[in-house]
């Protein structure tokens, strides 16, 4: 088991944290080898990535949704439109690539996700879902009542 150290020379984890809030990410890795600083950089680097994969895959299901404004998703069914299963796969590719392409990830500040990280991030899925049925369900009783 690997201890970290939060000792001189170097950063502390706290002073780490304080220099990555002022001086963003880029710096801990120049400013000290200490272990927390590494660590620290890493995790948000993976925060990155995984809240680029959660925005994404939102807009997966967005696509989906928008198909009607007045259908939810389970009615309208998922196969009907070839361009837009091309799309989102495309969409899918790039994402993976975006994160797991170290070179083009670290260049976008982000890294690949844990397995934890993906399941949080697939959960934009069913929130957008949720959302859009919602809404959709809303507006269509209100508009009943309103005789419209």
């Amino acid at each position: 088991m690997t201890r970290v150290s939060t000792t001189r020379p170097g950063l502390s984890a706290g002073e780490a944290a304080e220099r990555l809030a002022v001086e963003g990410p880029n710096v801990l890795p120049k400013a000290s080898h200490t272990s927390a600083a590494v660590l620290l950089s890493r995790l948000l680097a993976t925060a990155s990535g995984t809240a680029f994969a959660a925005v994404v895959l939102g807009q997966f299901a967005n696509a989906w949704a928008c198909r009607s404004e007045s259908r939810r998703i389970g009615r309208i069914g998922l196969l009907g439109n070839p361009l837009l299963i091309a799309a989102v796969a495309f969409e899918v590719g790039v994402l993976l690539l975006f994160v797991g392409l170290a070179p083009l990830a670290g260049l976008l500040g982000g890294s690949f996700p844990t397995p934890a990280g993906w399941a949080l991030a697939s959960l934009a899925i069913p929130a957008v879902i949720l959302a859009d049925t919602t809404h959709k369900t809303w507006r269509h009783r209100h508009e009943r009542h309103r005789g419209i």
